[in-house]
């Protein structure tokens, strides 16, 4: 039995965690993940003057998770500030982030083409 090759079911298919690994890029949870992280950029620097005149900075940021990630976050009992340092702190993690996802994504138009 050579094991270097991955299991195939009677059909050909790969089975078991190989056929997982190989239907993670193309789920919807997968597709939502990346949209958060291109849209957590210009959300989270609208949200840096948005925090400064008292906005509804973190009501933003909370929507956003939620809606793409399924991530419940409750409001905090006090904002004020710390909505404002949320955003300055996030926004270069973000933009790292989208760098990133871009590069991945320029790597995998390279293979293809």
């Amino acid at each position: 039995m050579d094991i270097t090759q991955p299991p195939l079911a009677r059909s050909g298919r790969p089975t078991g965690r190989i056929a997982m690994i190989l239907r993670e890029p193309f789920r919807a949870l997968t597709w939502r993940r990346f949209a958060y992280i291109v849209l957590a950029l210009p959300v989270g620097v609208l949200c840096i003057p948005l925090a400064l005149v008292g906005g509804p900075a973190g009501r933003i940021q909370r929507a956003l998770a939620q809606r793409l990630l399924g991530v419940q976050v409750e409001a905090p009992e006090r904002s004020g500030p710390l909505t404002l340092v949320h955003a300055v702190i996030s926004t270069p993690l973000n933009l790292v982030a989208a760098m990133f996802s871009g590069l991945f994504w320029f790597v995998v138009a390279i293979n293809l083409g």
